[in-house]
C-alpha cells in the first residue's frame, strides 16, 4: 500500500520538471576544477627533476651524461605511461562509484512548474520519500487487443490489424525510486474538474507490467467509487483522520487504485474512443467513459497540506468588517477547514458560536439524494430564518456557514439536451428556485460572514449574482487568485485578480491586477493624467482667451467705434501683442539661468 501511495504521489500530476541550469552548469565547472586538480596531482616530478639535474653536468663527461639522460629518458616515460594507465583505471572506478550519487544529486536542481501548489507539495514529498519524478516526455503508446493473435499463424486484412490495436498519444514518466530508474508510460489523463472534483492517469507499471489507474480527488468523491469491501473496512477509521485534519485548517485529498484488466481496458478504450468523436453532447459522453473506469478503488491514504495565509490577511480582513463591509468567502475546502481558516483570519470571531446560534451551520450530508437533500435544507433555511427574524441587518456578531450541496438545491443542475444546451426550467421549477434563493438572501443579508464551503465555480458566480441582482444600491467586489474564481469575477461589479502560484487566469478575467502578495499595481490608466494636465492647464487658457472680453455685447453694440481698432490694425495693439509675446518667452528663460549664476 505504501509503494503504490508514493508512486501515485510521484506519476497522478500535471507537473513538468525542468532543470535549473545555473546550478548544473555550476557544478560542472566545479567539477572540472576537481578533476584538473586531480590530474596535476598525481604526476610524479621527482624522475623529471633528476633527468634535468643529469643535463646539467661538466662538459667533459659528455658519454656518460648521454648515456644517463637516455636511461633517465626511458624511466621517465614508463613511469609516466604507467601513471596514465592508474589514472585511467581509477578513472573507470570512481565513474562508477559517482555516477548514483551525482544523479541523486542533479534531482536536487529540478524545479517542478505546476498550476497548482498543493499538487506541487505531493510532489516534493515524494521526491522526499526517494520517488523522484525528473523527466517526462511525449510519445505515442500502442495498445494491443488482449486477445491478438500472431501474423503468423493467421493472415489478416489491413483493417482487421487496426482493430488488433491502437495508438494513443501519452506520456512516459521517469521516476527514481531509491537509486534506480523507472519508465511508467502514461496512457491517459483523466483531468481534474470542478464538476469532477478528482483528477486520474492510468499507466503501465513496469514494475510488474500491470495497467493500473491512480486516482485522487475530495473525500466524499472518492468515498462513492471505492469498493465496498474497503467502506467498510479501512474508510472509518481514516473519516475520523480526515476530519481532524480539516479541524487543523488542513486541505485534504484521498488516495486510491485499481488494476485493470486487459480485457476492461480494451473495452473502456473503445468507448472513449467513440465519445471523443461523437459529434454532439461530446463532453458528457468523456466525462461518463471517466466516471465508469473510476470505480471499485482500493483506498490507498489521505494527503492534508497546510494552506498558510499570507502576511496581514487577518488584520485586513478585520479592518473592513469594522468598516462595515459584508465579506463572505466561497470556497471548495470542506466545512470544517473553511470554518478553521475563517476563525484564523478574524472573519468568524470568538463570539460566533453554534450553540447559541451566533453561527449557523447549513451542511446536508453528500450522500443524501436531491429530494431528501432538498427537504433537509428548506427545514434548515425555516429554522435559521427564525433564529435571525429580530437580528438587524448586517449583524457584526452573526455568521452563517452553508454547503454546497445546499446550495445544490437553492442553484440547481440544469439538465442538457443531446447537443449540450441546457434545457430552461419550466415556470414553477423557476419560481420554487426564487423562494429558495429569497430565502438564502435574505439570511446572508443578516449575517456580516458569510462562509460557503465546498462550492462549485459555477456556483461562486450565483452567489455573487444573488446579491448583484436583488440587494438595490448593492457594489459587489470580488478576489481570487485562481481559474475557479474567474466565474465570480466576471460576475462582480468590480473584479480583483491576484497574481500568485495559481497561474494568471484570475488576472486575465479581472478588472484589475494585483501583485503577490498584495503589492499594489497602478489603478488608473496612463492617459488619466494627461487628461488631469490638459483639464487644469490648457482648458483654462483656451477657455480665456475665446470667452473674455473686455466689454459685454451690450455695450459694444451702443459703441461701435470700438471695432475701429481691429479694422484699422492699431499699431499700439500690435505693439502690446509683441510685447506681451516677449515678456512671457523671456520670463521662464531667466527663471531657469538665475539660479546658475
Amino acid at each position: 500500500i505504501v509503494d503504490e501511495f508514493l508512486t501515485l504521489m510521484a506519476t497522478c500530476h500535471s507537473i513538468i520538471p525542468e532543470r535549473d541550469e545555473e546550478k548544473q552548469s555550476a557544478k560542472k565547472d566545479q567539477k572540472q576544477r576537481d578533476d584538473n586538480d586531480k590530474d596535476w596531482s598525481n604526476v610524479d616530478w621527482s624522475d623529471d627533476s633528476a633527468s634535468r639535474r643529469g643535463g646539467q653536468g661538466n662538459g667533459n663527461n659528455d658519454n656518460d651524461d648521454n648515456g644517463d639522460d637516455d636511461n633517465d629518458n626511458n624511466n621517465y616515460n614508463d613511469n609516466y605511461n604507467s601513471d596514465e594507465e592508474e589514472k585511467k583505471e581509477e578513472e573507470k572506478r570512481t565513474k562508477t562509484e559517482t555516477s548514483a550519487s551525482d544523479t541523486t544529486a542533479d534531482y536536487a536542481n529540478i524545479i517542478y512548474q505546476a498550476s497548482s501548489p498543493d499538487e506541487k507539495a505531493l510532489v516534493v514529498f515524494a521526491r522526499h520519500m526517494h520517488y523522484v519524478f525528473h523527466d517526462s516526455q511525449s510519445l505515442q503508446l500502442e495498445v494491443k487487443h488482449p486477445h491478438s493473435f500472431s501474423s503468423s499463424s493467421s493472415s489478416s486484412s489491413s483493417s482487421s490489424s487496426s482493430e488488433q490495436s491502437k495508438v494513443v498519444d501519452g506520456e512516459r514518466f521517469s521516476v527514481n525510486i531509491f537509486g534506480t530508474n523507472h519508465d511508467f508510460e502514461i496512457y491517459h489523463f483523466l483531468e481534474f474538474s470542478s464538476a469532477r472534483k478528482r483528477m486520474s492517469v492510468i499507466l503501465k507499471d513496469p514494475r510488474d507490467g500491470k495497467m493500473k489507474l491512480y486516482t485522487k480527488g475530495a473525500d466524499n468523491v472518492i468515498y462513492q467509487r471505492l469498493r465496498q469491501s474497503e467502506k467498510d473496512g479501512p474508510w472509518p477509521p481514516l473519516l475520523d483522520s480526515l476530519a481532524q485534519f480539516a479541524a487543523e485548517g488542513l486541505r485534504t485529498l484521498v488516495c486510491g487504485m485499481r488494476e485493470l484488466e486487459p480485457d476492461v481496458y480494451w473495452e473502456w478504450l473503445r468507448e472513449l474512443t467513440i465519445a471523443r468523436a461523437a459529434m454532439d453532447n461530446r463532453d458528457e459522453l468523456v466525462d461518463e467513459c471517466f466516471d465508469k473506469i473510476e470505480r471499485e478503488l482500493t483506498l490507498l491514504g489521505a494527503t492534508a497540506i497546510e494552506d498558510r495565509l499570507q502576511d496581514k490577511v487577518p488584520d485586513t480582513i478585520a479592518n473592513l468588517a469594522i468598516a462595515g463591509i459584508s465579506i463572505w468567502v466561497l470556497t471548495g475546502d470542506k466545512v470544517e477547514t473553511a470554518i478553521n481558516i475563517g476563525r484564523s483570519c478574524r472573519l468568524l470571531t470568538s463570539a460566533m458560536s453554534e450553540k447559541d446560534k451566533s453561527l449557523i451551520v447549513i451542511d446536508p450530508d453528500e450522500k443524501l439524494s436531491d429530494k431528501e437533500a432538498k427537504r433537509i435544507t428548506e427545514e434548515e433555511f425555516d429554522k435559521a430564518s427564525e433564529c435571525l427574524q429580530h437580528s438587524r441587518e448586517n449583524n457584526p456578531n452573526q455568521g452563517l456557514v452553508v454547503s454546497g450541496k445546499a446550495l445544490s438545491c437553492v442553484f440547481p443542475h440544469r439538465k442538457r439536451d443531446t447537443s449540450g444546451k441546457e434545457i430552461p426550467p419550466s415556470m414553477e421549477q423557476l419560481q420554487e428556485e426564487k423562494r429558495l434563493q429569497r430565502k438564502l438572501l435574505y439570511m446572508c443579508k443578516k449575517c456580516r460572514a458569510v462562509v460557503c464551503c465546498r462550492v462549485s465555480p459555477i456556483q461562486k458566480a450565483q452567489m455573487v449574482q444573488l446579491v448583484k441582482n436583488n440587494v438595490t444600491g448593492a457594489i459587489t467586489l470580488a478576489i481570487g487568485d485562481g481559474a475557479n474564481d474567474v466565474p465570480m469575477i466576471k460576475a462582480a461589479h468590480v473584479g480583483i485578480g491576484i497574481s500568485g502560484q495559481e497561474g494568471l487566469q484570475a488576472v486575465m478575467a479581472s478588472d484589475y491586477a494585483i501583485g503577490h502578495g498584495y503589492s499594489g499595481t497602478l489603478f488608473y490608466d496612463a492617459f488619466s493624467g494627461s487628461c488631469f494636465n490638459l483639464v487644469f492647464t490648457a482648458l483654462p487658457v483656451l477657455f480665456t482667451a475665446t470667452i473674455d472680453r473686455p466689454y459685454s455685447k451690450e455695450i459694444a453694440r451702443c459703441c461701435p467705434e470700438l471695432y475701429d481698432n481691429g479694422l484699422n490694425m492699431d499699431p499700439s495693439a500690435c505693439c502690446c501683442l509683441v510685447y506681451t509675446s516677449l515678456r512671457e518667452s523671456c520670463t521662464p528663460l531667466l527663471s531657469s539661468l538665475a539660479p546658475s549664476f
